[in-house]
């Protein structure tokens, strides 16, 4: 699962370095930087949404033609995982004015602090629900890594007009 989730993943690493952080770099003030987060949400979240229902609808053809005939019991895998991805890309979009800033202390603290969660509730959730405890915890690890970033750029994002 993690692997078909890195190459789908992929196309949004492209779209981070080649837009999304020079673009964060030029932007001045957060009423700028609230614009653009929205415009990026507005063009690029639908389309990965559209790629993972694809995905979703598709995924026991994915299996079938990517991974062998034993794989099919991962179906019920997806779903956790997809949605973990898609707000995952979702807090790594805001996440990059971290880099565009030269935050690397709050960059390095989420990161870390996103590896323990994995950690933990994946420990956590093994124990009622088997493998796919683990897609459970890479889900509600970047709902709590998203809370934590938008927290960490509060005022980036939710402060009023202001040099960033």
């Amino acid at each position: 699962m993690t692997n078909l989730s890195k190459n789908y993943l992929m196309f949004t690493s492209a779209i981070f370095t080649l837009y999304v952080i020079p673009k964060f770099s030029q932007i001045k003030t957060s009423i700028d930087f609230r614009r653009e987060v929205m415009n990026i949400y507005k063009t690029l979240l639908p389309l990965i949404a559209f790629g993972m229902c694809l995905i979703f609808i598709l995924r026991e053809w994915i299996i079938k033609l990517l991974l062998t005939e034993e794989f099919i019991e991962m179906e019920n895998l997806f779903k956790w995982q997809l949605l973990g991805d898609f707000i995952k890309v979702m807090a790594m979009i805001i996440a990059h004015q971290f880099i565009a800033k030269r935050m690397l202390i709050y960059f390095i603290v989420s990161e870390i602090l996103s590896l323990a969660l994995f950690y933990f509730l994946s420990n956590y959730f093994i124990q009622d629900y088997g493998a796919e405890g683990v897609v459970l915890a890479h889900f509600v690890r970047y709902v709590i890594y998203f809370i934590v970033v938008l927290s960490l750029l509060r005022g980036h994002f939710f402060g009023k007009e202001r040099a960033i």
